[in-house]
């Protein structure tokens, strides 16, 4: 009969390497100024380090061209 164990094994191991890897972008998303350019050179994403140093909101900060 099929075992199910090395599956539910792996599944465990994956969960907590995911976790592990959460925790590291969290810290990372705290310490850096983090924003994500589409292919014209315009913000689509930031993390709130950088609406604190810019002193914009991510609704101000979406579409904006990063010279401005």
């Amino acid at each position: 009969m099929f075992s199910t164990k090395p599956l539910k094994n792996k599944i465990t191991n994956l969960e907590d390497e995911l976790f592990r890897v959460s925790q590291i972008k969290q810290n990372l998303d705290e310490l850096m100024l983090t924003l994500t350019l589409d292919g014209k050179g315009c913000v689509i994403d930031t993390n709130p380090q950088v609406q604190i140093e810019l002193g914009f909101s991510e609704n101000q900060l979406d579409g904006m061209h990063y010279l401005i």
